[in-house]
């Protein structure tokens, strides 16, 4: 009877151990976890952080045309056209691209900013706040790693951003309008 008792006793404390050695690893695995991701946020590169709902006015250049579009109210419009209906959803995807802007890398102290493509001739984005406006430069497409060079204007960092960033700015004044239908009397007065 006294060995099955001292088995019993050994095998609740081997059991305790091996609940909280158990419980110790979840908790560190949770620290470890953690710890990686607070390392992986440190890392990020904010080139703006804004809400997006404050941007008020988007500029942008695209095969030679400027694009500018103003919010009126809660609803953008193409600043040299009021009464052209814009899809509003690609231009409230620029608004949020713009409002968070991460880069992959920082090139500082950068003093010849043509070999990024982002010379004279770079295409221009820019937009603002109530209070602030923003202007950068996209320059060249890196194929090898999928991402543009995007520069402040009057500063010598050279950001290395996402292709995403870019290309929400592909859209012509054409490809921003809502297309719209005819009725279908107007199709049958038309015959």
């Amino acid at each position: 009877m006294k060995k099955q008792k001292k088995q019993l006793v050994w095998m609740v404390i081997l059991l305790i151990v091996l609940v909280g050695g158990y419980f110790g690893l979840v908790k560190y695995n949770e620290w470890s976890e953690q710890k990686e991701q607070d390392a992986a946020q440190s890392d990020v590169i904010y080139v703006t952080q804004l809400e997006a709902d404050s941007i008020q006015k988007i500029s942008y250049d695209y095969e030679g045309e400027t694009i500018s579009l103003v919010k009126d109210g809660e609803t953008w419009v193409y600043e040299g056209d009021t009464s052209l209906a814009i899809v509003q959803s690609t231009v409230e995807t620029m608004a949020k691209r713009m409002a968070e802007i991460q880069a992959e890398l920082s090139i500082p102290n950068v003093t010849d900013m043509e070999q990024y493509g982002l010379g004279e001739g770079a295409r221009k984005v820019t937009f603002s706040t109530a209070d602030t406006t923003y202007s950068f430069r996209i320059g060249d497409y890196n194929s090898t790693s999928f991402v543009y060079y995007w520069g402040a204007e009057g500063d010598s960092i050279v950001y290395v951003v996402g292709g995403e960033n870019v290309t929400c700015f592909a859209h012509g004044l054409e490809d921003l309008l809502e297309e719209v239908e005819e009725s279908a009397e107007e199709s049958s007065t038309a015959e």
